[in-house]
């Protein structure tokens, strides 16, 4: 589930709600840190995490634009930083971000309700999705890399 907030849903009372009645739902929460204020507006990121995983989520990511990313399970939490990279534009960074996460988790044969990883999968996971969402930022439009383009883990 991405709540991705668009201004017009935040004046809708009702949203808030509805978003915190899906957690128990799903199995991934990826939303951005603005998305996670919203719907949290008294805690921080890494409280609220806590919170939706409480709900029975098993995965949650929340972006942190230019800072990077950050990641919950029930056993692991984990930060990092985004590649630094000349920024052209940021639509898509997101959606390059949720689908580089489910990709890495495709990949490992891991999409699955009972989702689990290590603290060393949630920082592989988070480190390659950065590197999609910092791809897509250098250049104009939402248009995410290429697997070819992936080069993971990112060439120093």
């Amino acid at each position: 589930m991405d709540p991705n907030l668009q201004p017009v849903l935040q004046t809708k009372p009702h949203y808030r709600l509805r978003q915190h009645s899906l957690r128990s739902t799903v199995t991934i929460v990826k939303a951005s840190a603005e998305c996670v204020t919203w719907l949290y507006p008294d805690i921080d990121n890494r409280t609220a995490a806590e919170r939706i995983l409480d709900a029975g989520v098993r995965l949650v990511l929340v972006t942190l634009g230019a800072a990077g990313a950050y990641g919950a399970t029930q056993n692991s939490h984990r930060s990092v930083s985004a590649p630094p990279v000349q920024v052209v534009d940021t639509i898509g960074a997101g959606d390059a971000f949720g689908a580089a996460a489910l990709a890495w988790l495709f990949d490992r044969d891991a999409l699955d309700p009972e989702l689990s990883l290590t603290a060393k999968d949630v920082e592989s996971l988070l480190q390659f999705s950065c590197l999609a969402a910092s791809l897509t930022c250098t250049r104009p439009g939402a248009e995410p890399p290429l697997r070819s383009e992936m080069r993971f883990p990112p060439a120093s």
